[in-house]
């Protein structure tokens, strides 16, 4: 397995602020404080603005159809945008509580979370919005289990039905690092600063505790299938986790990341064909391995922090992303 570099993504004049790749592995979007929305064609690697958010936009998703992308934006604004004509089809204004995240549930509604520690659920082109309200601190993700709602802040999780009800909350003593859901066995992974990982099902009640790491989890991920999840950590390490099990079955060892003083692990996640992960760490390195914890290949040539790494659909190419412009 090799890494080489084929193009770098260059245009916005700011920092990268999320990406997400369409269903087919052909096209790629961007956004950055910068104000745009790129969207790049990846057989010509030519890109086309989208223009509409006067401040910087901070996420964006693609729903499963490819047919339309969500963004969020510093203008306290959602946009949605037809990507087959590469317009603005519906924007709304959230007003002082604005909106930070946003990501597709499904081809008709949008889950997002404002800066006001709430988060909010938008059907496509109705004005009206269903809050969740009642966390004390700003949430840090929003996601969707088993047509639940699961949000968490910095001490505690909250699982909803869409109607905005409460079903349960799970307050936590240590701060919340990440949060991954499975829909195949239905269960939320929780990672703590402490090292340990909550599991829960999608009624908020604790199934499972996973404890190895000696440090702060920054990201777990589920593989494609549900029988994996991968922990990244601020001991510099990854592991993969056995969900039958709930044992460890690879350690990604530590590395030597001189000449960088910090060489924690930020990213982990799977390959689509769950055969290999992929994890990105604060030495600027992209690296892949297998599920017995063998180094398949490193990759370097970003100059600055690597923000993420991910596969495409196909498992063929890797698109990752740095702090600063491209």
């Amino acid at each position: 397995m090799k890494g080489t570099l084929l193009r770098k993504l260059q245009g916005h004049t700011n920092d990268v602020t999320d990406r997400a790749l369409d269903e087919e592995g052909d096209q790629v979007l961007t956004c950055s404080p910068d104000g745009t929305v790129r969207s790049w064609e990846l057989q010509n690697y030519e890109d086309v603005q989208l223009l509409g958010h006067t401040g910087s936009v901070t996420y964006l998703d693609i729903d499963p159809s490819g047919k339309y992308l969500v963004s969020a934006g510093a203008d306290h604004t959602l946009r949605l945008w037809d990507l087959e004509n590469n317009r603005e089809a519906h924007m709304i204004d959230l007003g002082a509580q604005g909106v930070r995240y946003v990501m597709f549930i499904n081809n008709e509604e949008v889950l997002g979370i404002t800066n006001s520690n709430q988060a909010f659920l938008y059907k496509k082109f109705i004005p009206k919005v269903i809050y969740f309200v009642g966390h004390n601190s700003p949430i840090k993700w929003a996601g969707v289990l088993n047509d639940h709602i699961v949000t968490t802040a910095e001490n505690e999780t909250r699982f909803w039905y869409k109607n905005g009800k409460l079903i349960r909350a799970q307050p936590s003593s240590v701060e919340l690092m990440d949060i991954a859901l499975s829909s195949i066995d239905t269960l939320a992974a929780v990672a703590t600063n402490s090292g340990a990982i909550i599991l829960y099902n999608d009624l908020g009640i604790v199934i499972d505790t996973l404890r190895k790491h000696t440090d702060g989890i920054n990201y777990i991920s589920f593989s494609p299938d549900g029988r994996y999840l991968v922990s990244s950590s601020k001991d510099r390490t990854a592991a993969i986790w056995d969900m039958t099990s709930s044992s460890v079955i690879a350690r990604l060892a530590r590395i030597n990341c001189a000449p960088y003083y910090d060489c924690q692990v930020n990213t982990g996640s799977f390959s689509f064909d769950n055969k290999y992960v992929i994890t990105t760490s604060s030495d600027r390195t992209i690296r892949i391995w297998d599920l017995k914890g063998n180094l398949a290949t490193s990759m370097t040539g970003h100059g600055d922090l690597v923000v993420d790494a991910y596969y495409s659909p196909n498992s063929s190419m890797v698109y990752s992303f740095p702090m600063i412009g491209h």
